[in-house]
């Protein structure tokens, strides 16, 4: 499942966030289920609809949903500032 690989702050790049300029979404992992019913509520489109990328900091992952369907994982490498 999503949660597996992801946890604690979330950021969320969708199809809208490039079409309509709305920018990069963000939510906690325990209220993405709200964020998605929102953001399908506000937008009138399925959250899944298109490409999604799910950044999760604290996991150090990039989900990515393509809208066919495939789900991508990938382990993000750890950085100092």
């Amino acid at each position: 499942t999503l949660g597996q690989y992801i946890s604690g702050q979330i950021y969320i790049i969708t199809d809208l966030s490039h079409i309509d300029n709305l920018g990069v979404f963000k939510s906690d992992k325990k209220d993405l289920h709200v964020f998605a019913s929102e953001y399908s509520n506000l937008y009138s489109e399925c959250l899944f609809n298109g490409d999604v990328y799910f950044i999760s900091p604290e996991e150090k992952t990039l989900l990515t949903f393509q809208h066919d369907g495939n789900w991508i994982l990938l382990k993000l490498p750890f950085y100092k500032r």
